[in-house]
């Protein structure tokens, strides 16, 4: 099997220097390790390289045996190899990106939060990142192109930091011009924008919004305006629903009592990952946006706020302009904003709700 491509070398004495493409660690291997590395590169089996280095290094079989393993197990850890176990493909945007997990048990665990990202087809392009997640002993260790994310005992807090990572993914690799705290929804013509802070419930409402057969899931938390048309690019993360949002809910989502609890900084969350086909296939015009509040019990009701105030919510939600910020780019959003109605949205019964929002888009 091949090492990893995307590799700079260059040869120094016996051994070689090496750095990934577009990555910002050196690595540098002795005469040993080149001669391994070629061969892998050669296409070589790993099963027929003990045998080569006998001969070359003129020691036992079973001594190369031992240092082959040695030295996969260290590649495999500085992302030099790929890991052995369980690989998976996902996309999320345009991006590809993979994860190595241990066993087949670890990797359906975290289906709730990418199954939905899953590439079925088409493996054999190109992987603009790749995360390993290593057991050792008792802990979780979660790896990207070699680097330490973290390690810990709590399959629940690495689950939260792949999620976490996955949406950072999109961010670092999407072309666009405005980020917001924001869910987002689009029926084809246009979409629904609904920014909030945390416990405001947008995510609720996205959840509720998505059980609507003509609706598509742009985002849950991160919404992004790309730079050409200030259009909201997809960036389907698993819906992230507090325990809150579970019995206003279970009218629309009866199975989402089934699904298991997760810990996620500090609070009990389920995850809800939309179906593959509800994931929206391209950016989508802002058609409205309306800033929701949760409150139990409450009558559903929309208000009508000025440009200025809406952008004030949108700005606290909060919002930042890719740099560098100039005059242009703050003219662009202020006529965006002026085409755009903005709402308040106050409600207790996610099914009232969504009448509301289901009447602001165009038809």
């Amino acid at each position: 099997m091949k090492p990893p491509r995307n590799f700079i070398t260059h040869p120094v004495d016996e051994g070689l220097l090496l750095a990934r493409e577009d990555g910002k660690r050196l690595f540098v291997m002795n005469g040993a390790a080149r001669f391994i590395w070629q061969l892998r590169l050669d296409g070589i089996a790993d099963i027929q390289i003990p045998a080569l280095m006998a001969e070359r290094y003129a020691i036992d079989l079973g001594q190369a045996e031992q240092d082959l393993r040695s030295i996969l197990r260290h590649w495999q850890v500085e992302g030099l190899a790929e890991a052995s176990g369980w690989r998976r493909h996902y996309r999320i945007g345009h991006q590809r990106f993979s994860v190595d997990y241990p066993d087949q048990t670890i990797a359906d665990a975290f289906f709730p939060i990418l199954g939905h990202l899953e590439l079925t087809s088409g493996l054999e392009g190109e992987v603009k990142r790749g995360f390993v997640l290593n057991l050792e002993g008792r802990r979780y260790v979660l790896r990207a192109d070699g680097a330490e994310l973290l390690s810990s005992e709590e399959i629940d807090e690495v689950m939260a930091r792949l999620a976490h990572e996955a949406i950072l993914f999109a961010f670092n690799n999407s072309d666009w011009l405005i980020s917001t705290h924001a869910a987002a929804v689009s029926n084809g013509r246009g979409c629904a924008l609904l920014p909030g802070v945390s416990g405001s419930g947008k995510s609720t409402l996205a959840a509720a919004l998505l059980t609507r057969p003509h609706l598509r899931y742009l985002t849950e938390d991160l919404a992004l305006l790309d730079r050409a048309n200030l259009h909201v690019i997809p960036v389907p993360g698993a819906l992230i629903l507090k325990h809150g949002s579970w019995t206003p809910l279970e009218p629309l989502l009866g199975a989402l009592s089934s699904q298991t609890v997760h810990h996620r900084h500090d609070q009990d969350v389920r995850y809800l990952a939309p179906a593959r086909e509800k994931i929206a296939p391209a950016p989508a015009p802002v058609a409205v946006i309306a800033f929701p509040r949760y409150t139990p019990n409450a009558e559903a009701s929309l208000a009508r706020i000025s440009t200025l105030e809406g952008l004030t919510r949108l700005i606290a939600a909060p919002s930042m302009v890719s740099p560098p910020i100039t005059p242009q780019a703050l003219g662009r959003l202020t006529k965006w904003a002026e085409g755009i109605p903005f709402y308040t949205l106050a409600y207790g019964s996610v099914t009232e709700a969504v009448a509301l929002i289901e009447g602001l888009l165009p038809i």
